[in-house]
């Protein structure tokens, strides 16, 4: 698995050092909200290759029917029924449904999709029991738990190339990091280089690095639903 460095740095002045109360910790929250939401964005949709981390939906977009059947064709595009639920499930390897990792990703807006075939009104929708939501617990389809990606691909109708969720055994994607995960540390000075003269400015920063790589090991073990 390939790792990447995700850098940030945060300049302050030394009035804002002094006068603002725990103004470290505060940074270290930020640099930790910001570290969460490159992993949330690069696990389902990062660029792989040499250039990033590599999202499950974009894997599984590369990988053609012919290379092991990962995709499953909606019935019409630009929209979810029952059967396509029900054929990317039964399309879903047994030794894969039977891992303990197995479970459902997406965006809320293609798990509202979802759950509303469940609804007795739906002619050819999905059993109550296929699509369940628990409050404070989570959602479930076929038994298995959804994972909620804001950076999982939106449900908006259109006929053109589009994913809608990934199923499969998570433990065959991997998130690799180095030891120590997010770290980061004081710059005491900063120096006026762009002015040339080198001179203190005032100014220190934090800087924070993030060393972590992301890759599917064993596409066999998932399935993507798309247009095509």
């Amino acid at each position: 698995v390939t790792i990447f460095a995700a850098k940030d740095f945060i300049p302050f002045s030394k009035e804002i050092g002094a006068d603002y109360p725990d103004f470290a910790n505060e940074m270290g929250r930020l640099f930790g909200a910001e570290y969460r939401d490159r992993i949330s964005n690069d696990t389902a949709v990062g660029a792989g290759g040499s250039t990033a981390p590599e999202g499950i939906f974009t894997r599984m977009a590369a990988t053609t029917a012919g290379s092991g059947a990962a995709h499953v064709t909606v019935t019409t595009a630009g929209s979810i029924v029952g059967n396509d639920v029900r054929g990317l499930w039964a399309a879903l390897p047994e030794r894969a449904k039977n891992d303990p990792s197995c479970g459902w990703l997406m965006s809320n807006s293609v798990f509202s999709q979802i759950s509303a075939l469940a609804a007795p009104s739906v002619t050819n929708g999905l059993a109550p029991e296929d699509v369940k939501h628990v409050p404070g617990v989570g959602s479930y389809i076929f038994g298995k738990p959804v994972i909620y990606s804001s950076y999982a691909p939106a449900f908006t109708g259109t006929t053109g190339a589009a994913n809608y969720t990934v199923v499969g055994a998570f433990s065959r994607y991997a998130i690799v990091q180095r030891v120590g995960g997010l770290t980061s540390e004081l710059v005491p000075q900063l120096l006026d280089f762009s002015g040339g003269t080198g001179r203190p400015t005032g100014q220190s920063g934090y800087l924070a690095i993030a060393r972590y790589g992301a890759e599917c090991l064993d596409t066999a073990s998932f399935r993507l639903l798309s247009n095509s």
